[in-house]
C-alpha cells in the first residue's frame, strides 16, 4: 500500500477500510484505555504531546484529539507518515 505504484483512489479506499475495521473492532480502545490510566498523573493545564508514526489515514490522531477534548486535556498530536501520498490523505481526514 505504501508503494507509489498504488493509485491514489485505491489508497484512499484501503485507508477507509482500515478505519472502518478499527471502528468496528475497537482498534483504538486499548490505547484510549491506557491513556485514561496515564492521564491521572498528568499535570493540570500543561500540554500533553503524542507522536503517531506511520499514521495512515490519521484516524488515531483524530480519536486521540476527541478523547482529549472530552476530558479537558490540551492534547497535541503530531502525525507523520513516510509516504507523501498517505500523509496528504491524513491531512484531509484530520481537517
Amino acid at each position: 500500500m505504501d508503494s507509489p505504484a498504488v493509485a491514489p483512489e485505491d489508497m484512499r479506499r484501503a485507508l477507509a477500510f482500515i478505519a472502518w475495521c478499527n471502528r468496528y473492532f475497537g482498534g483504538y480502545s486499548p490505547i484510549l484505555r491506557r491513556l485514561a490510566l496515564w492521564s491521572d498523573g498528568w499535570p493540570s493545564g500543561e500540554p500533553i504531546r503524542v507522536l503517531d508514526v506511520g499514521t495512515g489515514g490519521a484516524e488515531l490522531p483524530v480519536a486521540l484529539s476527541r478523547w482529549g477534548r472530552k476530558r479537558g486535556f490540551d492534547l497535541r498530536v503530531t502525525a507523520i507518515d513516510p509516504a507523501a501520498e498517505i500523509a496528504a490523505i491524513a491531512r484531509d481526514n484530520a481537517a
